[in-house]
């Protein structure tokens, strides 16, 4: 990609590039729908959540007015010359985003939390006309199913086409067997001769269950903002899905990513995104890029800046990947290494010239997804009186949350733990690092005065002392712990308070529990489960003879199959899936007073519809 023209506005405080041809652009983009993105994402940076202004007049500023906002420097640098805004204050890099993509971005995966369109009547002598049966069930009277019958006028109504549930087609009484079937891991191929079905039905069915597990979880998570949450405990990662090639002669692959965001002690999974969109066409989109030049714009200020286009692949594609590390220190300075020699601390998806952009629908950058999923976790979320994160360090996670919540965090309610664990060890290994916690913790239940105290209790005391004893790493001297009282599950764990800067947890005791709880446990577990549950989504294999291309003989061919198959799985964990102790997520949360059936859930639209009146 050739160099970007700059904004015109950017004039003085821009190092670098080309001048400026598009005269109207602002140095960053403006808000859109009470989203701005383009502010300094470090805690205890006096610049922190400090929004860029998008016009700056020209000339030296004058002494009267005051210079918030403005405390950037703009500049097209690295080899994508992506637009970067860098803080003067902390020195830290972010490419500039477009707040347009992100709404957008924002409006896809939140889709199934708008309510429904009812029927309404449509008699324009009525004073019942317009009103829908949603929003005014005492209107109607239940006829015939899915059809209401007006109050005043007596005139018949049914829902819109667009919300009315998706045929079934015939054998509709195999559905939950087909449903129950793909949950238990059976391949599609076993699947279609076990129960006489085609392709074509598996995949229509597919498509059904994903509208009806969506209307559900709608539905109930709707309610979200009513439960008295007081505290929650969140960790988030992500993980990769693969869509097999298509050709023999484009033997290249597609690789997704979805980012999860779970509770550690209900397990209830808030969000599963997928950054991949089903819905625009990739030759629509190229051509109406050409037609608005937008591919002569930086990219932030494109149309289409969230989804990727053959130039953006292009541009990308040969980059290399970075060495494996034996270590989990070596791992941790690793990743400050390359945010020195990265144009955006928050890095984007790495694409290579080993794999493609799907075939139907658009994929999406990766980091527009990630700062929709946190934004919509805030709207959801934004009532919970405190909230813990515990983030991985080597992905984008960081900026989008400290973005979305700034908030929160400023008042203290938002506290954020990098957690690395190394899981690569020997059975043996394991074993004794396990025994080494046992033992600190036997020693500190000699102590006087910590007889009687609980295992809880004695782990937050030996964490307490661990403080001390910190290590700093990276350019920036972040603080680690290593963690002392390790489990055979976390056998190496490190945690950095990234809000430590902030100041708003002194108390050491608090602090000593809060590194204590430090896990990813509840992504992890839900990630095992998906590996586990669905053939079609089992790990990447290296593939003898095809050097670094990777096959997986179960993986679909149609990303969208991937994406069903998450979304259909979140609501079953959720809400079908009871643990150990009979109780979902959605119990120990307070969404649910049981498990709930597949069978309900698969008949839910046209249950909640017969009860609207």
């Amino acid at each position: 990609m050739a160099d970007q023209p700059l904004p015109a506005s950017s004039a003085g405080a821009v190092s670098g590039g080309t001048q400026p041809n598009l005269l109207t652009l602002p140095r960053v983009p403006e808000e859109f729908a009470g989203i701005q993105v383009n502010h300094c994402r470090t805690p205890g940076c006096v610049n922190f959540g400090v929004a860029a202004l998008p016009h700056v007049a020209l000339g030296r500023p004058s002494s009267t007015v005051p210079a918030t906002g403005n405390r950037y420097h703009l500049d097209v640098t690295g080899q994508s010359k992506a637009l970067a805004l860098k803080c003067l204050d902390c020195g830290i890099k972010a490419v500039v985003k477009s707040n347009q993509g992100i709404k957008e971005e924002i409006d896809r995966i939140t889709a199934y939390l708008r309510p429904p369109l009812g029927a309404a009547c449509s008699n324009p002598r009525c004073a019942n006309r317009g009103k829908s049966v949603v929003d005014f069930p005492e209107l109607y009277h239940g006829h015939g199913g899915v059809r209401w019958k007006c109050k005043v006028c007596r005139r018949t109504c049914s829902p819109p086409r667009s919300s009315a549930p998706p045929a079934a087609g015939a054998k509709r009484y195999k559905n939950a067997v087909i449903l129950r079937s793909a949950l238990g891991k059976m391949p599609i191929r076993r699947l279609l001769e076990a129960l006489d079905i085609s392709a074509t039905t598996f995949y229509q069915r597919l498509e059904f269950f994903e509208a009806q597990f969506l209307a559900f979880a709608g539905d109930r998570e709707r309610r979200l903002k009513e439960l008295p949450l007081d505290r929650l405990y969140l960790s988030s990662d992500q993980q990769f899905y693969m869509v097999n090639w298509r050709q023999k002669d484009d033997r290249r692959a597609v690789h997704l990513k979805g980012i999860c965001t779970a509770d550690n002690r209900s397990r209830y999974v808030f969000a599963m995104n997928l950054n991949y969109d089903p819905a625009p066409k990739p030759e629509i989109v190229e051509l109406e890029t050409l037609l608005r030049r937008d591919d002569k714009k930086p990219v932030p200020f494109r149309r289409h800046a969230r989804l990727w286009l053959e130039g953006d692949y292009n541009e990308v594609a040969h980059r290399r990947a970075r060495p494996p590390v034996d270590s989990i220190r070596r791992r941790i300075q690793q990743n400050y290494d390359e945010l020195l020699n990265r144009d955006d601390i928050d890095p984007a998806m790495e694409m290579s010239h080993l794999l493609r952009l799907p075939h139907r629908g658009m994929q999406v950058h990766n980091e527009y997804t990630i700062f929709a999923h946190f934004h919509h976790l805030r709207d959801m979320l934004g009532h919970v009186g405190k909230t813990r994160w515990y983030i991985d360090q080597d992905t984008g996670i960081r900026g989008a949350i400290l973005s979305a919540f700034r908030e929160q965090v400023l008042q203290g309610r938002c506290e954020i733990f990098f957690v690395q664990v190394d899981r690569n060890q020997r059975e043996k290994d394991r074993l004794a690092a396990v025994s080494a916690g046992r033992a600190l913790l036997h020693d500190m239940a000699k102590q006087p005065g910590n007889e009687n105290k609980k295992e809880d209790e004695l782990r937050r005391l030996v964490v307490k002392e661990a403080l001390a004893q910190m290590e700093e790493l990276g350019p920036w001297k972040d603080r680690w712990l290593k963690h002392p009282v390790p489990s055979k599950g976390e056998p190496e764990k490190w945690i950095c308070h990234l809000t430590a800067p902030l100041g708003f947890c002194p108390d050491e005791d608090h602090l000593a529990a809060l590194y204590d709880l430090a896990s990813p446990a509840g992504t992890d577990q839900f990630f095992m489960q998906i590996r586990r549950r669905f053939s079609l989504l089992e790990r990447m294999l290296n593939r003898a003879g095809q050097g670094d291309r990777v096959w997986n003989i179960y993986s679909p061919y149609n990303p969208i199959v991937i994406q069903r198959l998450l979304n259909i799985y979140r609501v079953f964990y959720n809400f079908s899936k009871p643990g150990k102790d009979g109780k979902t997520p959605a119990m120990r949360l307070g969404l649910s007073a049981g498990p709930v059936d597949v069978v309900r859930i698969i008949n839910f639209r046209a249950t909640h519809q017969a009860r609207a009146h």
